[in-house]
């Protein structure tokens, strides 16, 4: 056989000699296991590049020398070695508008095809001894030849591909060469939300088969009703098993639970299991079954598998986990690095599974493809519960033919008989090589291809196959005529209120939502809201925040600036831009301001601080709080007095109420004080170290009081142009001309680079764009921009000096706007800014000023809040007093956005090395320090392209609207975050130089 470039067209065939799918289960040589059967390729490869298959290498010609050849790395992308380019979309096609877009047929013009050439050596060919070569994954589809021989073809990205190449080998120098083509007809399958890559980029070996092999093996178990037996099933597919035995063997923490010879010309084999340790996310007992193979007395292999006791259920329409109702703690997450793509390190898997132990996320989606096998092993060992997707997104596809009478025409697979066996191939690819891992607790069909019959056959698959495990598949809620399709209710992005109204009348089925809480940019506010959800409706059952890690790459500009690139930055076209940006992580690794919220809406304990008693509602399912220590820390305005320890024993699911150390009714009523109970690890875990903090909650006290000097009064010098104030240590100068204060200097140190003026704008966020709002309140901006004072007043009084200023604004004829500035011999300013109702428009972003202060005062310390917070986002960061350098406060948003405020501050020092600057205390206001205007912010579109910072720009509002997160393509943020304009607003702060 030879060889057809017209496979790669059709979706019928979608594979050529590929060996069956197997359990992805460890094989080793000897009874230690410390010697394996796998011969690695991964390393360095001859390269041939083409543009499509017209000017590619023929391999059956042999024609090689007249092409250019380079070399290459495996694993890796080609469009990350220099080939080709990466390319970012998210629904349509890459291919659309350059080349037709038909359905099942890829692109012919432009359709690189890349030619991996490399020679291995092979000595003593054993006849004993099968050899096989496997793709661990390869994008999209390849084809294979081994010593100039065609073997065989495959499709599917992201689960093996394997060829029986015994026959092909020679003893000595052999030659492997694999064709790898971007796009098939399986790329049809192939339309998820990612970068759109090609060639070998996972691992690449040969390993050899003894003569007796178990070259599959199905590990079930029953547990009875009370768990406290469990019934070990064990299904085995080998290879010439006449007079071949094996010992099988169970551990639990080294000690051997069974040890026993057995026949393996039975296919079934069954242990009964007293008292079994159950697996959960939460204690993720695994036991460690060794099959030792023997074949005429001969030891042939050693197999190792991991198995984890549990069972997943619905009952009365509610999901349970060894008996207990679940509820998912989820994300969605790419397999992605910046430097790799998807050619990810076992390293950086393992890093990501530890970030989300340490951040209460307790599920996986693996959006939108089957994970390296390493992955599934880490969760069964850290524990994460794991939805597992079959690669299957044909987004693309249906998008834009929904209103047709003829949609089925165009959309794939939907009930289209020749894309039948392709899906069922996908989905039985996936089952076999993961069906053992504990942590995967429901398989899913796919994401956001429609529906149809073929959902449907891949569903029953999954069910006649494997009774553990449940069914999902969210796009039946766009194509309901098979229902059965799915166990469970998903939605992706409904609003909390519209799944409460939904399951008002729909409960035959457990409802989560496998995607929610969009993080793109600057974003998850109101998580809460769906938290609360779980917790008053049993069938609402968690969800899964789109998503993990920012999918950015390495790359510099045109000037030479590295920077993390998104969709566009490659010239890529057409392309989805930023929208590639949703990480609750940073492309790095480091944990996005949105991660605090994140972590405190899932952690495992609820606490409540009531007067002098607190109470803790422990949500583990199978934990008591004996694992954990219980700290209640006291802060007096902002600074720790007192730390003390409280024995806590609360069964999980149960509530419990401890006395606190103290009263804080009875402290100094002229101050601040703020309780704080943290819940934090007792012991070491693998993921985490002693003292790890699982859980907060705090509650403040009383009102911290900053006093001014209100004995004296200071000097008024009044002029033609200007308004001068003499205070103890400041002098202030107010200018008629600019309408505001232009001067503040402290020990003749100047610290108003601009006059101060109202600001009713912020960089919109990227919630903000995808809801139109940078167009619907540009109203705002301009007035911002362009607004200008007038000095109307100035007032003497016996012990300060009162000074009115109107503003004017470009869009508004009348006088709305206006502000009273009180001044005070120390210095202090009191501000009180007023915005009266405005009818043109309902909405206001931001109502504050703006404050640009010299660029030497790059200090911020303050008192409120920890990192960045809104009035939607703020319940799971800290209060305290919090220090950072201003030029370091900028997020890592690949995107430039609003960032860095802080809500309820109490005050906030901006300084320099001197310590010279200022203080702007108020009740619970909003302060951010950066380098740039909103403007700034505004008008880049990655962070290189902001300016050199030349001055401090601080924000100072008494509110800001929320930033939203429902998603990133409408919804604006929930009503009691918004700021109406229809009722009188004030915005009041004080300012005082310090030194």
């Amino acid at each position: 056989m030879e060889f057809n470039y017209n496979w790669i067209k059709n979706p019928e065939i979608f594979c050529i000699n590929r060996l069956d799918a197997h359990s992805d289960h460890k094989v080793y040589k000897d009874i230690e296991c410390t010697k394996d059967f796998k011969y690695n390729l991964n390393g360095t490869w001859d390269f041939y590049y083409a543009e499509n298959y017209e000017q590619s290498v023929k391999i059956e010609n042999n024609d090689f020398e007249n092409y250019h050849k380079y070399t290459i790395e495996v694993p890796g992308h080609i469009q990350l070695q220099g080939f080709d380019i990466p390319q970012y979309v998210n629904i349509m096609y890459p291919w659309d508008g350059k080349e037709k877009v038909n359905v099942n047929n890829p692109p012919e013009k432009f359709n690189p095809v890349a030619t991996y050439v490399r020679d291995f050596e092979i000595s003593d060919i054993d006849e004993n001894y099968k050899t096989i070569i496997s793709f661990q994954g390869v994008e999209s589809a390849m084809a294979l030849w081994i010593n100039n021989k065609f073997v065989g073809y495959s499709e599917d990205t992201f689960t093996p591909s394997e060829f029986d190449i015994t026959n092909y080998m020679k003893n000595g120098t052999n030659n492997v060469i694999v064709q790898v083509f971007k796009w098939c007809s399986g790329s049809w399958l192939e339309d998820q939300d990612f970068w759109r890559f090609s060639g070998i980029f996972r691992d690449v070996y040969i390993y050899t088969t003894p003569k007796t092999h178990i070259k599959d093996i199905f590990v079930k178990y029953t547990l009875n009703e009370d768990f406290s037996k469990a019934m070990l099933n064990i299904k085995h597919i080998t290879e010439n098993n006449e007079n071949a035995t094996a010992k099988f063997q169970l551990y639990f923490d080294n000690t051997l639970i069974f040890d026993e010879n057995k026949n393996l010309d039975n296919e079934e084999i069954n242990f009964e299991i007293n008292s079994p340790k159950l697996w959960s996310a939460e204690i993720p007992n695994l036991y460690k079954l060794k099959i030792i193979v023997y074949n005429d007395d001969i030891l042939r292999e050693v197999i190792l598998q991991n198995i984890g006791f549990r069972k997943f259920e619905i009952k009365n329409s509610v999901m349970y986990i060894n008996g207990k109702r679940i509820v998912f703690n989820g994300v969605n997450r790419h397999e992605f690095s910046p430097k790799l793509g998807r050619a990810i390190k076992k390293e950086d898997i393992e890093k990501d599974i530890i970030i989300c132990k340490q951040n209460n996320i307790n599920a996986i989606r693996t959006s939108h493809y089957p994970n390296q096998s390493y992955f599934y092993e880490l969760c069964d060992i850290y524990g994460i519960y794991v939805i597992d997707e079959t690669n299957i997104e044909s987004h693309g596809s249906y998008v834009n033919v929904l209103g047709l009478e003829n949609k089925y025409d165009y959309i794939v697979p939907c009930d289209r008989k020749e894309w039948t066996n392709l899906v069922l191939d996908r989905a039985n690819s996936m089952f076999q090589r993961d069906k053992n891992h504990s942590c995967i607790l429901i398989w899913s069909c796919g994401n956001e291809s429609y529906g149809g019959k073929n959902f449907y056959k891949m569903s029953q698959f999954f069910k006649e196959n494997d009774n553990s495990r449940l069914v999902h598949y969210e796009g039946i809620n766009m194509d309901r005529r098979f229902e059965d399709t799915t166990d469970i209710e998903s939605h992706m992005y409904t609003h909390p209120d519209n799944i409460k109204e939904f399951l008002k009348y729909n409960r035959k089925k457990p409802y989560i939502c496998c995607e929610y809480a969009h993080a793109m940019g600057n974003s998850t506010g109101a998580l809460d809201k769906y938290i609360k959800l779980t917790e008053e409706e049993p069938l609402y059952q968690g969800g899964f925040i789109w998503d993990y890690v920012d999918q950015v790459l390495e790359h510099k500009s045109l000037n030479g600036e590295s920077f993390y690139a998104y969709g566009g930055d490659f010239y890529d076209r057409p392309t989805d831009y930023d929208f590639s940006a949703n990480g609750i992580v940073f492309a790095d690794r480091t944990l996005s301001p949105k991660m605090k919220q994140v972590k405190y809406c899932y952690q495992p304990f609820k606490i409540e601080i009531k007067e002098n008693r607190f109470s803790i509602y422990n949500k583990h399912l199978f934990t008591n709080s004996e694992k954990f220590e219980c700290i209640v820390i006291l802060l007096e305005n902002g600074l720790q007095i007192r730390k003390d320890y409280v024995n806590i024993c609360v069964e999980a699911g149960n509530t419990k109420e401890y006395k606190l150390p103290y009263n804080v009714f009875d402290m100094d009523k002229q101050k601040e004080y703020t309780i704080i109970v943290s819940i934090v690890l007792k012991e070491i875990e693998i993921w985490a170290k002693k003292g790890y903090e699982i859980a907060f909650e705090q509650k403040s006290y009383g009102k911290m009081l900053i006093k001014k000097n209100m004995n004296l009064k200071p000097k008024l010098i009044e002029d033609y142009n200007n308004i001068g104030i003499i205070c103890e240590d400041c002098q202030i100068l107010f200018s008629k001309i600019k309408g505001g204060i232009i001067s503040y200097k402290v020990k003749n140190k100047e610290l108003i680079e601009e006059v101060i003026l109202p600001n009713f704008w912020r960089a919109p966020v990227q919630n903000d764009i995808g809801a139109n709002l940078q167009h619907k309140l540009a109203f705002w901006k301009a007035n911002s921009m362009y607004i200008k004072g007038n000095i109307v007043s100035t007032k003497e009084f016996e012990n300060y000096i009162s000074i009115r200023i109107n503003y004017t604004l470009p869009l508004i004829n009348e006088n709305k706007v206006y502000a009273t500035y009180n001044i005070f011999v120390d210095g202090t300013i009191d501000i009180e800014l007023i915005l009266e109702p405005i009818k043109e428009i309902n909405l206001i972003p931001e109502l504050g000023f703006l404050i640009k202060m010299p660029l030497d005062c790059n200090n911020i310390l303050w008192y409120g809040r920890e990192g960045e917070t809104y009035s939607d986002r703020k319940t799971g960061y800290k209060m305290g007093i919090h220090k950072q350098e201003i030029d370091k406060s900028l997020p890592q948003y690949v995107f430039p956005q609003e960032c860095g405020n802080h809500t309820e501050t109490r005050y906030a020092n901006i300084y320099n090395k001197n310590n010279i600057g200022i203080k702007i205390y108020g009740d619970n206001i909003n302060i951010s320090a950066l380098n740039y205007t909103p403007h700034q912010l505004e008008i880049a579109k990655h962070p290189f392209e902001l300016p050199k910072p030349y001055e401090v720009v601080l924000k100072v509002s008494s509110n800001q609207m929320g930033i939203g997160g429902d998603d990133s393509w409408g919804s604006i943020p929930h009503e009691e975050f918004l700021i109406k304009t229809d009722k009188l607003l004030k915005c009041s702060f004080s300012i005082k130089g310090i030194h």
